[in-house]
Formats: structure tokens, sequence, C-alpha cells
């Protein structure tokens, strides 16, 4: 894997996209993508590398890419995407059934799924718009009982709907970036850390691993640390953002 160099500007670490192969003019990778993709990547979630986060408090990644399967304690890479996600389940224990509602970005849900299980029809219908689409907000986004699926109506105080951030990182040696799955535990570290940011994030070169901590039932999780390891400027920005960032906003609907 390339070496990511960096260079010190006035307490600001800067990086050229040129470490990175598919972004690297000339390079083969950017070859390919001007050969095979007409110079710009068509993304799905189904093409993309998935990480989730692990259990029982782990402090190590474990994926599988087209080398099998790895085991990291920390990604670096681009960070070209940020999106949520959400699912509305029939029962708080679905097993292999199907969802009934999904969102993609915490402001609407679509229908998916015809069988309810534990839920009330008319209350469903209550939050449903005339565009057929639901109010995901209405719904799940405050407490309950204003939000019949929002915090108290879930198990432990929680949701009764399972929420996510996703977050892409493209790193160097990679055309197609990892998409990593950040449950509710790792929401407010993910918020602060981007909000402390100077540059959009897809200006950044980040760092993502995993500390182990204990809920109040005394049973461990993980949570996700992230680290800055510097920005690209502007130019190379709007080239990642063009590349990426905008191509899979419209193929993950955020």
């Amino acid at each position: 894997m390339n070496e990511i160099t960096t260079k010190t500007k006035t307490k600001k670490t800067e990086l050229a996209v040129t470490e990175f192969a598919a972004l690297a003019p000339g390079s083969e990778m950017a070859e390919l993508i001007a050969a095979n993709y007409g110079g710009e990547v068509t993304l799905s979630e189904q093409d993309l590398v998935s990480v989730k986060m692990p259990s029982a408090g782990s402090t190590s990644w474990t994926f599988e890419d087209v080398e099998g399967e790895r085991t990291e304690k920390e990604l670096v890479g681009l960070w070209v995407f940020r999106g949520f996600g959400g699912v509305l389940w029939p029962t708080d224990s679905p097993g292999n059934s199907s969802p009934v509602l999904v969102t993609n970005d915490w402001r609407t849900a679509r229908r998916v799924g015809d069988d309810l299980g534990e839920i009330d029809g008319k209350i469903l219908e209550r939050f449903k718009r005339e565009d057929g689409f639901f109010d995901w907000q209405g719904l799940a986004g405050g407490r309950f009982p204003e939000c019949p699926f929002g915090y108290g109506a879930g198990r432990n105080g929680g949701k009764r709907v399972s929420e996510f951030q996703t977050v892409a990182l493209l790193r160097p040696d990679d055309l197609l970036p990892l998409l990593i799955r950040i449950t509710p535990g790792s929401f407010k570290p993910l918020e602060t850390f981007i909000r402390r940011l100077r540059v959009p994030y897809w200006r950044t070169v980040i760092g993502v691993s995993l500390e182990k901590m204990t809920n109040q039932s005394g049973q461990g999780f993980s949570r996700v640390v992230f680290r800055l390891v510097g920005t690209v400027e502007k130019d190379e920005g709007d080239r990642v953002k063009e590349l990426y960032t905008d191509a899979l906003s419209r193929s993950l609907g955020s």
C-alpha cells in the first residue's frame, strides 16, 4: 500500500490527492476510471465493501475485500461521503423479516414491506404524506409518545427504529471506498469531530479506530474514534466531491 506522506504548513497538515491512486493524474487507476467508467465512477451500495461495527467491545475492524478477510486497528483514507439511514422493523426482534420502512436521509421514509408485525397500521398512516412517503422525523425524531417510534419506544429507553450513519473512506490503493456503518453509540463523537473541522469533510484524510466502552448495564460495546490525519487543497477536494461524494449522494439518497 502507498504510504501517506505529509508536509506541514503553519500547523496544518496538507496532503496531496496524488497519494491516492484513483485520483492521481496519469496513474493506472485514473486510466481505468477514464476507460471503464467514462471518467465518472458510478457507485451503488452493492459495489462497495461494507464494514460493520464489531460486537462485545472489540477494538479491531474485520471485513472482507478483494484480498480476503482483513483485520485492522485503524482505517485511514479520504473521507468521501457521510450518509444517514434507518429501518423500521415489524418487531423488536426482526430475525429474517423484511423492513416496513427504510430511510436514506432521516427526513422521509418509503414503505418496502407489507408485514406490519406488532405495528399499528393506523398509527403508521398518520405519518404518511401526500406523495406516498412517510415523515421519519415525525415517526422517530423525538420522544415517545409524540413520536411513536422515537426515544422511549424501544429497548432500554432507545428508539423503536434502527438508525445508523455511513462514513465512506477511500484508501490510497483503492478505486472504491469502504462503507463503514456507524451505530448510535458513536453518533456523538462523530458529530463532535465533524463540527470541529475547518474544511468540508471531503477535503479531509481521517483515521477511524475503535475503543471499548461499557454501558449502564455493564455490557461492553465498541465506540468509534476519529482522528484527523490531514487535509487536501480546495481544488483537489472539488475533484473528490465530484468523483465520489456527489456520486454516493445520488446512489445512497443523502
